[in-house]
This record gives C-alpha cells, sequence and structure tokens, in this order.
C-alpha cells in the first residue's frame, strides 16, 4: 500500500521507509506510529466504499527483536492503542512466545498459532511436484531448459535429496530449497544433457546413433536417462562444486539468473565418457563405506589425478555416505 519495496544499502543495513514528503519513517517509534496513520488515512481515502479497513503489520523472524530492540515488543504488541486506527501484528517466528516477551507482562496475551515443520519426504515431495518448471525457451539458456525435460524427473527427487541433506545445516525452507534447486539443478544433470546434444549433433551430421546411453526400452533417440549406476557420479561432482555454489547463492548476492547463465558459459564433460567401470567401483567403494574408511579411499575420476577423498571435509565425506 505505501509502495515501498525493502531493499538493503552497500553495507547490508536495510534502508529506511520513507516518502516525497517525510525523509525517513522511523526516526523514532512516534514517527513510526504516525506513518501508519498517515498509510490508514490515505488508503481509507483510495477506497471511501471499505469501512471495515484493517492494517496488518507482519514481522519475520520476531525473536530478533528481543535481541535488537527489546524495548519494542510490548510498543508493538499494543499499536492498536498507541496509533488509534485498526491494525493487527503479527509476529513470525521459530521461537515461542515465551521468549519473545517480556518478564514483565505488559504485552498484550497474543493468539498463538503453532505450525509443524514439514518433515524431509514431505519437503522433497512437494519440490518434486513443482518440477517440470515453465522455462522459456526464447530466454533461458539451453541447459537449463533441456534441463526440465520430463523423462528427467525421476532423477530430479533423487537430486533434491542430496540437496537437503546438504542444506540441513543452513535451511531447510521449502522455498529456499526451492530457489538453490532451480539454480544448482542444470548444473547437476549438465553431464546428461552433454550426451543428448552431442549424439543430437551426431545424428544431424551423419544420420544415425552414435555414442550415449539408452534406455531399458531401447530407444535411441538421445533423450533418455542413464544407467542408475551413473547416478553417484553425479553426485560426486555436485558435491564437489556445492560448497562454493552455496554461499553466494543463499545470501542472494547472486541472482539465480545470473548463476544459471555464468554456469552456461562453462564447459562440462559428457557423462558417457567418465563412465567407466574402474571410475564407478571406486565411487561405489566410497559411498558404501563408512565415515572412517572415506578418508583412505580416493574418488577416481578428478581432474587433477589427486586423492579427492583425502580432500574432502568430514562433512562431505558423511554427505557422500548419506547419499
Amino acid at each position: 500500500m505505501t509502495g515501498w519495496m525493502p531493499e538493503l544499502d552497500p553495507k547490508g543495513k536495510a534502508v529506511s521507509w520513507s516518502n516525497g514528503h517525510v525523509s525517513k519513517w522511523d526516526k523514532s517509534f512516534d514517527s513510526f506510529v504516525e506513518a501508519l496513520k498517515a498509510v490508514y488515512d490515505e488508503t481509507k481515502g483510495s477506497r471511501k466504499r471499505r469501512k471495515d479497513l484493517n492494517l496488518v503489520l507482519m514481522f519475520m523472524n520476531a525473536e530478533r527483536l528481543k535481541e535488537t530492540v527489546p524495548a519494542l515488543v510490548v510498543s508493538l504488541t499494543r499499536l492498536r492503542e498507541l496509533a488509534q486506527i485498526p491494525v493487527t501484528t503479527i509476529f513470525l517466528s521459530s521461537a515461542p512466545w515465551s521468549e519473545i516477551s517480556p518478564p514483565i507482562g505488559t504485552s498484550s496475551e497474543p493468539y498463538m498459532v503453532s505450525i509443524t515443520s514439514r518433515s524431509r519426504q514431505d519437503v522433497i515431495l512437494y519440490l518434486n511436484s513443482r518440477f517440470p518448471k515453465t522455462v522459456a525457451s526464447t530466454s533461458a539458456p539451453q541447459p537449463t531448459s533441456d534441463a526440465y525435460d520430463p523423462i528427467l524427473k525421476p532423477l530430479h527427487a533423487i537430486f533434491l535429496g542430496v540437496l537437503y541433506d546438504a542444506c540441513t545445516p543452513y535451511t531447510t525452507d521449502p522455498d529456499d530449497l526451492e530457489y538453490l534447486a532451480y539454480a544448482m539443478w542444470p548444473g547437476f544433470v549438465r553431464p546428461i544433457l552433454e550426451d543428448w546434444w552431442a549424439e543430437e549433433r551426431d545424428r544431424k551430421d551423419e544420420g544415425n546413433n552414435v555414442n550415449g546411453f539408452h534406455d531399458q526400452t531401447g530407444h535411441q533417440d538421445g533423450r533418455c536417462l542413464p544407467p542408475d549406476s551413473a547416478t553417484p557420479l553425479l553426485i560426486k561432482q555436485f558435491i564437489v562444486s556445492f560448497q562454493s555454489s552455496f554461499p553466494p547463492l543463499y545470501n542472494r548476492s547472486i541472482s539465480a539468473t545470473a548463476f544459471l547463465r555464468a554456469q552456461a558459459a562453462q564447459t562440462s564433460f559428457r557423462l558417457s565418457q567418465r563412465f567407466s567401470a574402474s571410475a564407478m567401483a571406486s565411487i561405489h567403494a566410497t559411498l558404501s563405506s563408512s565415515p572412517k574408511k572415506i578418508v583412505s579411499v580416493g574418488l577416481s575420476g578428478s581432474t587433477d589425478g589427486s586423492d579427492l577423498g583425502a580432500s574432502l571435509s568430514n562433512r562431505k565425506k558423511l554427505l557422500l555416505v548419506a547419499a
């Protein structure tokens, strides 16, 4: 209603709410209350037929109020009295009200609604139900559009499980995971797409089918899933790249679109070229071993020829075993 879009300054601090008449609405709590009155009057004037107008203020991560401005908790619960306008305050918090409310008991007793968090399986089922995502082929890079071929949906569920486990120490929010999955999924299946594109180019140039995976029904159109035994190789590649990809995406220092375009510009390998019996035997041995055994087991196929298992942190080794 105010036309204000939250934003951060170069130092990462929230820019104050303002308009053309008042430089800053939130210099003090009194000016904040006056701002609410101005918003209410302006909105009521533009909606003359609405007699039941009610403003709703929603505070995300309300537990931070007690840490930063504890004196405001009581005032925010009594905004209707202080501003003399119909206004409702909603606190969204992962902490119970008993940890947010002041001990002196001067705040109003709120209506409390507890929402249980979704289980791992529920989140994965929900996110997988969002596949395939509509991608505009005219504006999206080819790895992004081809990554949502319906034939890849079974592999998408496996990817979501790996992503959920990798993000668990930081977030399990479905919105965050959906954002991260949208950015990282094309890179996860890029080796498969490289096989598809190579085979399509070969068919176009030579008019026949050459190297690449064929599905169990015998289709040789280049658009099929690789054998299940190739999945650990995709998981290994994803875990290696996760550490550098996760922070900028989770902190929103780079948008998913920019990340996808940068990733599309990079070269990748064909899955069929890495899918050798010796490489997969080493990967399967690593993924099925105990965390202690991983330290001494190297994952073959690393680009620099080094022992990848010894270079991984303990957390990544545990993720490998879990995957």
